[in-house]
């Protein structure tokens, strides 16, 4: 989005994300390797679909410490518990906290992600998410990109993020 004012070009162009979470799973999944070690990002305005558990992991987990104060510990211990019910190890990397927040820890708005946090009240949903190939993350910016819609033929629940 552009905008003139006072005689002076100004632009608008800010993060979008939008989240894919699968209704349905039939519940096998092989999580190989048997450790994952996932820290946490930075996800701003690039163009990217997050579809591996890998990456899905690693900006839920950012969320879930963005949100620490209001739940965001539960998630945690959610993703914690989902990688042990698959036989698998997950070792979190936490960045350094100082009186201003985390380090290298972040989502564009993410005041805006409380919705999508919301739903992940349990395992069975944080499951889904981090391990249906169905669920996904498309992260872009509203510069006139590829967008992030979800086009899906699946039953899904989905969440939008806007700046």
């Amino acid at each position: 989005m552009r905008s003139v004012r006072r005689g002076v070009f100004e632009t608008n162009s800010s993060s979008t994300h939008s989240i894919c979470i699968a209704k349905e799973w039939d519940g096998n999944h092989a999580l190989t390797p048997k450790t994952y070690r996932i820290g946490t990002g930075e996800f701003g305005w690039e163009e990217d679909i997050l579809s591996d558990v890998c990456s899905k992991a690693s900006y839920l987990f950012t969320a879930a410490l963005l949100f620490e104060d209001n739940g965001g510990h539960y998630i945690v211990q959610f993703m914690i518990e989902t990688f042990a019910k698959h036989g698998a190890v997950l070792e979190l990397i936490y960045p350094t906290k100082d009186e201003y927040g985390y380090d290298d820890c972040g989502i564009d708005h993410y005041d805006k992600l409380l919705g999508f946090i919301g739903t992940m009240n349990s395992i069975d949903v944080v499951e889904r998410f981090l391990l249906s190939s169905k669920s996904f993350v498309i992260t872009g910016n509203d510069n006139g990109g590829s967008g992030v819609h979800v086009n899906v033929n699946y039953p899904h629940d989905k969440y939008y993020k806007g700046n």
